[in-house]
C-alpha cells in the first residue's frame, strides 16, 4: 500500500509504538493522521508538531465511541490497531481480575472493535489495510523499543513502499 498522500487514523497514538508511527506516516508522505488515544494532551501536542495530525479522544474499549470516530473520520485509507495497555498484574496475585479485564477488552477485543467499525469506512475509501501490529509489540517488548529505527523497519515490512 501507498503511504504518500494516504489518511490514516492510529490507535494508541499517544506515546511510545503508536506515537512512533504517527511520526513514520507523516515522514512518508501520509497527508492526514488522526491520532487516536484516550488522552488529549499528548495527542495536541502532535498535532502543534504537524498540522497533518489531527487528535481523536478514543477509547477502543468503548464500541459507540469507536463507531462514532469511523462517522467522524470518514475519509480513512489505513487502520493501524496500535492501542495496547499492560498494567503488569498476575492474574492470581492481582487484588482483582480488574487488571485483566482491561487488558482483554482493550488488547484482544479493542483491534476488532475498530476493525469492524472502520470496515466500511476502508472499503468506501478503497484503502482496505488494517494493521494490527501486535507481533512488532512482542519484539518490542524484548528489547527492540531501545532503537529508535525498530517502528521505521517494521513498518516498512508490512506496509512496503
Amino acid at each position: 500500500m501507498r503511504i504518500d498522500g494516504t489518511v490514516a487514523l492510529v490507535t494508541g497514538a499517544g506515546r511510545g509504538i503508536g506515537r512512533e508511527f504517527v511520526r513514520e506516516l507523516l515522514a512518508r508522505g501520509a497527508a492526514k493522521v488522526y491520532a487516536a488515544g484516550r488522552g488529549r494532551g499528548t495527542l495536541d501536542e502532535l498535532a502543534r508538531a504537524d498540522p497533518a495530525v489531527v487528535p481523536v479522544v478514543l477509547d477502543v474499549t468503548d464500541a459507540p465511541a469507536v463507531a462514532a470516530a469511523a462517522r467522524r473520520c470518514a475519509d480513512v485509507e489505513l487502520l493501524v490497531n496500535n492501542a495496547g495497555v499492560n498494567l503488569l498484574q498476575g492474574v492470581i496475585s492481582a487484588p482483582d481480575l480488574g487488571a485483566a479485564e482491561l487488558e482483554m477488552r482493550t488488547n484482544y477485543f479493542g483491534p476488532p472493535v475498530a476493525s469492524r467499525a472502520f470496515a466500511t469506512v476502508l472499503a468506501a475509501n478503497g484503502g482496505v489495510e488494517d494493521v494490527y501490529p501486535g507481533e512488532m509489540a512482542a519484539e518490542l517488548a524484548r528489547g527492540l523499543a531501545a532503537d529508535p529505527k525498530a517502528v521505521e523497519r517494521e513498518l516498512a515490512r508490512i506496509l512496503p513502499a
